[in-house]
């Protein structure tokens, strides 16, 4: 089961966020951004850690084809399975891509690492899928529950992880403040990288909480209720995440699902790689609109089509990337 897979990945070495960052977007971007129709308007740009992308085209293809190669093979309910076929395709990575085999032990070890986490977020054996959201008017990553999760369920699949510093410049996409119990100084911020970074954040109706693993620098998720097959799993990222009266998520405003964040870097980065999937939620359809609300739907169609243009602008150079990997 996941928990046993976590019982390994929670024990990873001590790492520099710069490694850290540079590894989880590369795996981000290599397992989840397609390689074809990018120029549609349904196109997801994945948000980075990062500031900026600097790996190569050949690097993500040979990531991606890798996990394909294997992901029909991995199965939760088959730990050590698991994770021999993973660290098996590191090794095949590491003996044939000359950029991956150049990066050194830890960045080899965050590499294992990250397609170990992503992995049992995507898979069939996991409880958790993720999938593209309609997010007020744009589209994101959201996570929702496969199966059933009942109250006080322990996520495994969502396994987030500190780096040991904080010394590397950051979208302020994901951070997080150790617990006492952990192996990490209290009161310090550290960036979160792994699937929990991935959770969107609500006010008042999240459905989900972060849980510390003590004695190490891993974070995993618990349910505050019982969750259906097909919610989004969100978490309260706390008080003081936003500015007052700032907070963009669907307790707060009239958008659903909004995204905590707004990150150049990642729209810059790349689109998602996937098959397209129907945006969650259905959008009600009121035949007795008024010309108010009308000219309102008129106005956030142009709204969009704006920031749709300018997020193609942003993203020429990683269209380019993607393309050459494909």
């Amino acid at each position: 089961m996941a928990s046993a897979v976590v019982e390994t990945l929670q024990n990873l070495p001590p790492c520099t966020s710069k490694s850290a960052i540079f590894i989880d977007d590369l795996v981000v971007l290599a397992l989840f951004s397609p390689v074809k129709h990018l120029d549609s308007p349904l196109a997801h740009i994945p948000q980075t850690l990062g500031r900026s992308f600097t790996g190569t085209a050949q690097t993500l293809a040979d990531i991606y084809n890798e996990f394909e190669a294997i992901k029909s093979e991995l199965d939760l309910a088959d730990p050590r399975t698991f994770l021999k076929l993973i660290k098996s395709t590191k090794m095949r990575l590491i003996r044939g891509n000359r950029e991956i085999k150049a990066m050194g032990k830890e960045k080899h070890d965050l590499l294992e690492w990250c397609i170990s986490a992503y992995s049992m977020l995507v898979i069939p054996s996991s409880s958790t899928r993720l999938r593209t959201l309609d997010l007020g008017g744009q589209k994101g990553f959201g996570v929702c529950a496969r199966t059933p999760i009942p109250y006080n369920t322990t996520l495994h699949e969502l396994l987030g992880m500190m780096p040991a510093d904080n010394n590397t410049p950051h979208s302020g996409l994901s951070a997080i403040t150790p617990s006492p119990s952990q192996d990490q100084p209290v009161n310090s911020e550290r960036v979160l990288f792994g699937p929990l970074r991935l959770i969107n954040h609500r006010c008042r109706t999240h459905n989900i909480a972060y849980m510390a693993i003590a004695e190490t620098s891993a974070f995993v998720a618990y349910a505050l209720r019982d969750i259906p097959a097909g919610e989004e799993l969100t978490v309260n990222y706390g008080d003081n995440w936003f500015e007052r009266d700032s907070c963009p998520c669907a307790d707060c405003t009239t958008k659903s699902n909004t995204p905590p964040t707004t990150i150049t870097a990642g729209k810059a980065a790349m689109e998602e790689r996937s098959t397209y999937l129907q945006a969650s939620g259905s959008k009600p359809h009121d035949t007795a609109a008024s010309a108010a609300q009308a000219a309102q739907v008129q106005e956030n169609r142009r709204r969009r089509k704006r920031e749709y243009k300018h997020r193609q602008r942003e993203a020429a150079k990683a269209q380019k990337l993607v393309r050459n990997a494909g």
